[in-house]
């Protein structure tokens, strides 16, 4: 093979392996810094959340308890008070044994409702009430008032407008609220933005962490729909659910990453193609002065002892030509003192050149998986020696 293609597939050798190297590290490098902002985003968007929830919960629990503080609480001036908060929908007394007195819905005086776990000395918050009077689970807060309790329910779907706003979460992003049942079975009490997949078990999805009190990020776990997401998961004591704010994993991560691997590529072909560039030259800077010094060898070995060997930039390639010049010299020298002529000598005779290439012939055929620039300077050695052997020759005849 030549110097020079030994040369430049070196240096798109060196270039792959660097190009490789360099561009496997960005790219792993970038991936961790976009799981690092997709990261801080949804702790973020998860942490607003998870205020928002616990404000509103807070809120309501300051309004029942200013509730409380009047001294008797007609039908009507329940009306009111309901009027001004917005968020839930009835608000009624009970006694201490848990018949309503006075109600916003004056329908359901007179009912008698489950008070077992209403607490008499602070305020009740109960997820997930089955309501008598809305025949479904409900969010209710309850205070104690004279004897009995000031009451206040809301739907559960009253989560909906805290959850369902899905700004900066893309196509696939949601927020979602559920609790842990008497069962151990987890249930959404928040609208899904996708259809559920029945096949997935609840135990196994992001939700079964935050329910369990568990607040951390989860890479590659299925959803709901046996999608790979990334999740946030926390735990709202004050309601004792769990809060889930996750997005798939191929929007987050998925498209930027082919735009970095596609990226990646262009760059490594781009360094390939300026260090295969580079190989040329070097190759060329290299290859040149030795192809030079070979075809001054040749017109040496036909008898051209005038010739002007050319002077390389190389430090060791013209140390060579140096030698080179020293027994050329000496050469001429002892043909001028012997009088002898190149002809009688055997040098550029047709049949000193034809056995010069056969042993070239020979040699090439003995080196051909070697570089150039080893067969090279073994061809030079051989011929300085056999200059030298001619040179002993003449030596020997001058003394006769």
């Amino acid at each position: 093979m030549k110097l020079s293609k030994i040369i430049i597939f070196s240096f798109i050798l060196v270039g792959i392996l660097a190009g490789f190297i360099m561009l496997s590290n960005n790219y792993f490098d970038t991936s961790n810094l976009l799981e690092q902002k997709i990261n801080m985003h949804l702790e973020s968007r998860s942490q607003l959340m998870e205020d928002i929830v616990e404000d509103f919960v807070k809120q309501n629990v300051e309004n029942i308890q200013i509730t409380a503080t009047h001294e008797n609480l007609s039908n009507d001036e329940l009306k009111e008070i309901i009027k001004i908060q917005e968020d839930f929908e009835i608000l009624y007394t009970v006694d201490s044994e848990g018949m309503i007195i006075t109600s916003s819905d004056e329908t359901f005086i007179n009912e008698i409702i489950n008070i077992n776990d209403f607490l008499k000395e602070e305020e009740t918050i109960i997820l997930a009430y089955t309501s008598k009077i809305f025949e479904e689970e409900t969010l209710l807060l309850a205070t104690p008032f004279k004897e009995g309790f000031v009451v206040t329910e809301a739907r559960l779907g009253v989560f909906d407008s805290i959850i369902l706003d899905q700004t900066g979460l893309g196509e696939t992003g949601e927020s979602l609220l559920a609790y842990q049942d008497s069962d151990g079975d987890i249930v959404f009490f928040t609208q899904r933005r996708f259809e559920a997949n029945e096949m997935i078990e609840a135990s196994h999805l992001p939700m079964a962490e935050a329910v369990s009190g568990v607040e951390k990020t989860i890479y590659d776990i299925n959803d709901y729909r046996g999608e790979e997401v990334i999740a946030i998961t926390k735990y709202i004591e004050v309601l004792d659910v769990g809060l889930v704010v996750k997005i798939d994993e191929a929007e987050a991560l998925g498209e930027t990453k082919k735009g970095v691997i596609y990226s990646s590529i262009k760059n490594l072909l781009l360094i390939i193609f300026l260090i295969s560039f580079m190989g040329f030259f070097v190759s060329r800077y290299i290859s040149k002065p030795i192809k030079d010094l070979t075809e001054s060898v040749d017109e040496i070995s036909k008898g051209n002892f005038e010739i002007q060997i050319k002077e390389s930039k190389i430090f060791e390639i013209n140390n060579l030509i140096d030698s080179l010049d020293r027994i050329l010299a000496s050469l001429k020298l002892a043909i001028l003192r012997t009088g002898s002529s190149k002809h009688e000598l055997g040098i550029g005779t047709e049949e000193a050149i034809s056995e010069m290439n056969k042993a070239k012939e020979k040699s090439k055929k003995r080196t051909i998986q070697l570089e150039r620039f080893s067969k090279l300077s073994e061809n030079r050695e051989l011929k300085m020696i056999e200059l030298k052997k001619r040179i002993k020759v003449l030596e020997r005849k001058i003394k006769k």
